[in-house]
């Protein structure tokens, strides 16, 4: 964020567009609260307080939203656009037209992957086959607006492979809890096993013990 005084306009400002940027990735990017304070290593009652503009975030937040193709002088002035394109839907967000000077992000951090993308997902692609988020949302985008049929099939692709990754996870963790309940069985049984051993055998009168029939 910017580090010049900023009245208090400029601040009120500045967290509606923090919100805005928020609640687009959101939805744009299923993600919540607790998965962008997970990925920017934070409290989701952070996350809560930007989207309730209580405070303003600092520069973690502005690395974060570049990572989504949002650009940061957009977020810093409101000049522009916050991503290429923006202004045909999202017109109440963005500056004038004569505004320049509005950077969107460079390649440097926006071909990381995001944290909340599995590490399956990772080793799909080699060195040189990295996702250029930054590209990817351009082309998409115009897919997207051009209101023809391949628009509702690339949408309906990107519900569903959003569907498979919040899916895939959920999976995982219900495997990882049935493994863990499992083990926790195994030790109840053993428990048990020991406590009820003497009970299977009958005493002679010698003292000795001998198998109950």
């Amino acid at each position: 964020m910017s580090t010049k005084a900023l009245s208090e306009q400029e601040k009120n400002d500045i967290k509606k567009r923090v919100r805005w940027a928020i609640d687009y990735i959101c939805k744009n990017f299923y993600m919540t609260n607790e998965k962008i304070g997970k990925e920017m290593g934070c409290a989701t009652s952070t996350i809560n307080s930007y989207r309730r503009m209580i405070t303003l975030p600092g520069r973690d937040f502005v690395i974060f939203i570049k990572k989504y193709g949002l650009s940061s002088d957009w977020l810093d002035d409101g000049k522009g656009e916050p991503f290429p394109g923006a202004r045909e839907k999202f017109p109440e967000v963005c500056g004038s037209k004569s505004e320049t000077g509005s950077q969107y992000p460079t390649t440097e951090g926006v071909h990381e992957t995001p944290a909340h993308y599995s590490k399956s997902t990772d080793a799909l692609f080699s060195s040189n086959q990295i996702i250029n988020i930054e590209e990817a949302m351009g082309k998409a985008y115009k897919v997207l607006t051009a209101g023809t049929a391949l628009s509702v099939a690339l949408y309906m692709n990107i519900q569903q492979f959003a569907a498979a990754l919040d899916t895939g996870e959920e999976l995982k963790k219900c495997r990882d809890e049935i493994a863990d309940l499992r083990k926790e069985v195994l030790k109840l049984r053993q428990e048990v096993n020991r406590f009820t051993a003497p009970s299977t055998a009958e005493r002679q009168d010698d003292g000795s013990e001998k198998e109950a029939m």
